[in-house]
């Protein structure tokens, strides 16, 4: 057979007869008493499942899909926090070749609409808070299940009658029939974060997850004695190809939380010797500087490289990836000093380039253009967007991803994260991107946390206002004259926001990002 699909390839050699089954099996076989996750609630007590209870708990529900009619090719949707019965239900779909949707906890009833209607999901399984809302949607489901309790170990909102309790779908183990799956085979979708529109959904393939639990182990240098900890929530591919994936590519552990605790951090840390923790910059910031004793935690894996303190720098590497790209295709190494700022460098088995929006041109040192990434469809690039061929097709140029970020390049093949694409605002015929901006105003000790948005403006198209959350309380006034200041002396005219706006918090989007399309709509109506 002469094979030159790439695609085809992998599936050929690199990951021949393997699929997310065999991934785990082979845990399963050699170390069936090892934790493979604890699970950490904030009421209640805590619970462990070594891969050998895993195994059973996702053979006995991939048994009771098959029996209410879920085979290879079908989908159920799982609308949950994070939750046990969330990772059991998403690893017993992979077992029968059927597509778990996970859908942002979040959602609201506009939102649910969209993700139903697109990917036309078979099944449900939600948990009571979500039940009655998601009711209203009974009609486009062939049958609806429901957990016993929520995150927090409350029965809040329980269940209207349509629903049938988690619990029945455990069939005995032995009445699974496993579907023949390869590396293609589609396993999940996800959608992504959509701040500024409804997300597209990601569809990721079984070669998907054993390409992350191939590199993501060597990116993070996490170990079969490492443990894992992550509060990202199991809807987004953060948790399940950057936490989940690597867990299980060398046979670890991990601990699953309901969401982020900052109060809770360091207890959780030192209690399960937490080595390794993917997380976002706003809660580096949080949890502080003071290290207790008996900790274990080596290294901390964040999307772009925040201020740091001394203390962390030497545990900490920046990342970079996103749904399409499945784990990180760049970032920085612990192990080596980097230039301050640095995201990293590319990632094996994949390929970046920086091409400049306008011309088309790849740019050369110094200069800053939008990051293309290549890699295998289905291996290290995600298979498409689902139900959307002309998105998938759109998002391609001869083989290149286009990300939609503005990245600088550097020396020695580092590069920079900007700013997103969209995140540039037009000031009368002006480019500013906002994280030039925000840089300048985090300089400021007073400032917390900025986000910089556009305001359209009927002169100049649009102007710049800044979002600011200070460190302590303090007098607006005086705040918005020192963020101006600042401004003033380290940007050009047209870069300095036309307002100041002191808030206590931002609206959220998924992974706590900054949901900037709800301050674009407040700086609006100002």
């Amino acid at each position: 057979m002469h094979l030159t699909d790439p695609a085809a390839i992998a599936c050929q050699f690199q990951y021949r007869d393997e699929n997310v089954r065999t991934l785990l099996k082979q845990w399963v076989d050699k170390h069936p008493d090892k934790v493979f996750f604890h699970w950490h609630p904030y009421e209640g007590d805590p619970k462990a499942w070594t891969y050998g209870q895993f195994w059973h708990d996702i053979h006995c529900v991939a048994g009771g899909l098959q029996q209410r009619g879920i085979q290879s090719g079908n989908k159920v949707m799982v609308h949950c926090e994070n939750s046990p019965e969330m990772l059991i239900a998403w690893y017993a779909c992979s077992l029968i070749g059927a597509i778990a949707i996970t859908t942002n906890a979040g959602a609201t009833a506009t939102e649910l609409d969209y993700y139903i209607n697109l990917t036309k999901p078979d099944g449900l399984i939600t948990q009571p808070k979500f039940s009655e809302l998601l009711l209203q949607f009974k009609d486009k489901f062939q049958w609806l299940a429901v957990t016993a309790a929520n995150h927090d170990g409350s029965g809040e909102g329980q269940a209207d009658a349509a629903f049938q309790p988690f619990e029945s779908l455990f069939a005995a183990p032995d009445v699974v029939k496993p579907a023949d799956c390869n590396a293609l085979t589609p396993v999940g979708i996800v959608f992504t974060s959509g701040t500024t529109g409804m997300g597209k959904a990601v569809l990721h393939s079984h070669g998907n997850l054993l390409w992350a639990a191939t590199i993501g182990p060597v990116n993070t240098f996490f170990t079969s004695q490492d443990m894992f900890l992550t509060y990202m929530p199991l809807f987004h591919v953060n948790a399940q190809m950057w936490a989940t994936a690597i867990v299980l590519g060398v046979g670890g552990s991990m601990v699953l939380l309901p969401k982020v605790s900052v109060s809770r951090y360091w207890s959780i840390v030192v209690k399960y010797g937490v080595t390794h923790h993917s997380m976002m910059p706003l809660i580096l910031y949080s949890v502080g500087d003071s290290i207790p004793d008996g900790h274990r935690l080596k290294y901390l894996g964040v999307g772009e490289f925040p201020k740091l303190s001394a203390v962390w720098r030497a545990r900490f590497h920046s990342i970079y990836g996103s749904s399409e790209t499945v784990t990180h295709a760049i970032c920085s190494n612990v192990h080596r000093d980097h230039p301050e700022g640095v995201l990293g460098k590319t990632v094996p088995g994949y390929q970046c380039q920086v091409v400049h929006p306008e011309t088309g041109a790849v740019c050369q040192s110094g200069e800053s253009g939008e990051l293309w990434v290549k890699g295998t469809r289905g291996i290290q690039m995600f298979l498409e967007y689902y139900n959307d061929p002309k998105a998938t097709e759109s998002a391609f140029v001869d083989g290149w991803y286009k990300t939609g970020d503005l990245l600088k390049v550097g020396e020695n093949g580092y590069m920079y994260f900007l700013h997103r694409l969209k995140d540039m605002i037009k000031v009368g015929g002006e480019n500013v991107g906002v994280d030039e901006v925000e840089k300048v105003i985090m300089q400021l000790p007073q400032v917390k946390e900025v986000a910089v948005v556009a305001k359209q403006d009927p002169k100049l198209q649009e102007v710049p206002v800044a979002f600011v959350i200070p460190h302590t309380a303090m007098d607006h006034d005086v705040l918005e004259k020192l963020v101006l200041d600042q401004c003033r002396e380290h940007l050009s005219h047209f870069k300095i926001p036309r307002m100041v706006r002191i808030v206590d918090e931002f609206p959220r989007a998924v992974l706590n990002k900054v949901a900037k399309n709800k301050l674009r709509e407040i700086a609006n109506s100002l």
